[in-house]
């Protein structure tokens, strides 16, 4: 994709760094680089806008981290452990200024607080569920772009509780207009909640066909699958192969007319991280302003 392209629409790529190890073991600079996908049918192109989740570094150190894989920090909640990055090679669309948007959803609970200070082998400050939002230009129509970690589905009622205020936020008129949302929305299989959230926000996810944003190989819950894959091996009554468990959690959302491109979707794995990058490119309604 040239860099004339990307002016036509929005680009835009989420991805869980898992910790920040994606970021730290060079994950996304390879990819970018075209190292980590030599089989891949379509190179992949550098996003406009990157969207990060599970950000555990400093705002220095995730500026430096950013820099290298090309990209700029434009906005960084560390104790939501969540970042907005922009391309750096003066392609990208106008942020307005004074526009970053920050809000807390849910602090961590006891047992969540314990979790996440075991999970990373480094000091962090994530302690809280939110969503950070930050507005762009670009040829002459403004944007809004937010990027989000929900709870995991074993949680469904804490889950339940921070998509009502996620819905209660995007409510609000700050998000009017063309508005695109991607993240960590450790959806359930069924996606019930989520499906009403969208339909209550006007909210449409983008396709990602049969393909997994998350695999339970390489994961931090392994461990606990491959115990449970033993127990129900023994019963005979679900499958034992771990890759039956991998799953969609992850998720890009418009609303406002932004039309997606089919084909600049795309789902990568990235080194680093068991989640993978999910890729989309949105372009403006004709005639909009």
């Amino acid at each position: 994709m040239t860099v004339e392209s990307h002016h036509q629409g929005i680009y835009v790529a989420t991805l869980n760094t898992h910790w920040g190890n994606a970021l730290r073991s060079g994950g996304l600079e390879q990819l970018w680089q075209g190292a980590a996908q030599p089989d891949a049918p379509m190179a992949v192109s550098r996003p406009d806008i990157l969207l990060l989740q599970e950000v555990t570094d400093s705002r220095e150190e995730l500026a430096t981290g950013l820099e290298s894989a090309g990209f700029r920090l434009a906005h960084h909640a560390g104790n939501l452990g969540l970042a907005i990055a922009v391309r750096n090679d003066g392609s990208a669309p106008v942020e307005v200024a004074g526009s970053e948007r920050t809000r807390t959803f849910k602090e961590y609970g006891r047992v969540e607080s314990r979790l996440a200070k075991r999970s990373p082998d480094r000091e962090h400050h994530m302690s809280a569920h939110g969503m950070i939002a930050l507005k762009f230009v670009r040829g002459g129509h403004e944007f809004t772009v937010a990027t989000t970690r929900i709870a995991v589905p074993f949680k469904p009622l804490a889950r339940r509780r921070q998509l009502r205020r996620m819905q209660g936020e995007i409510g609000n008129e700050y998000y009017d207009g063309f508005f695109v949302l991607g993240g960590d929305m450790n959806m359930s299989r069924r996606h019930r909640v989520d499906t009403k959230m969208h339909r209550r926000t006007g909210l449409e996810a983008v396709d990602l066909g049969d393909e997994p944003t998350w695999r339970v190989a390489g994961s931090k819950a392994e461990r606990y699958y491959r115990a449970a894959q033993r127990v129900r091996g023994l019963l005979r009554r679900l499958p034992t192969d771990l890759s039956t468990y991998d799953r969609q959690l992850d998720a890009v959302l418009s609303r406002g007319g932004l039309r997606p491109v089919p084909d600049a979707t795309r789902v990568v794995d990235v080194a680093g991280t068991d989640h993978r990058l999910v890729e989309a490119k949105f372009t403006f309604p004709q005639g909009a302003s």
